[in-house]
C-alpha cells in the first residue's frame, strides 16, 4: 500500500466545517532563493488560515524551518512583521532573505 501525504488546506477545510470556524484566505508571496516554499500555492498565493493564525503559522505550513524562519524578513501589508504577527483575511505577507552586501 502506498502512503499518500495529505493536503493541509483540505484538513484545515474539513476541521473548520466540522467545528464551526470560519476559514480565512490571505496571500503569500516568497523572493529568491525561498521561492520553492510558495511555488506549490494556487495562482495568486492563496492559503486558507484560521482566525489567529501567525506568520510563524503560515512559514511552518509552508515547510521553512525553523532555523530560517529567524532569518527572515517579513511583511504583511507592506509592514514589517514578526512571526507572532496575526494575520486576517485579504492580508498578504512577503517573504524573504535580506541580502547580504560585500
Amino acid at each position: 500500500m502506498q502512503s499518500r501525504d495529505a493536503d493541509p488546506g483540505l484538513i484545515l477545510d474539513a476541521i473548520s466545517v466540522y467545528i464551526g470556524v470560519r476559514v480565512m484566505k490571505i496571500s503569500v508571496k516568497s523572493y529568491n532563493e525561498l521561492e520553492p516554499f510558495t511555488a506549490g500555492l494556487p495562482e495568486g498565493g492563496q492559503m486558507e488560515l484560521v482566525p489567529g493564525d501567525t506568520v510563524k503559522t503560515v512559514l511552518t505550513r509552508l515547510a521553512v524551518t525553523s532555523q530560517k524562519q529567524r532569518g527572515l524578513a517579513m511583511f504583511v501589508n507592506g509592514r514589517p512583521a514578526c512571526l507572532e504577527t496575526a494575520l486576517h483575511a485579504g492580508d498578504t505577507l512577503i517573504f524573504f532573505s535580506p541580502l547580504a552586501g560585500g
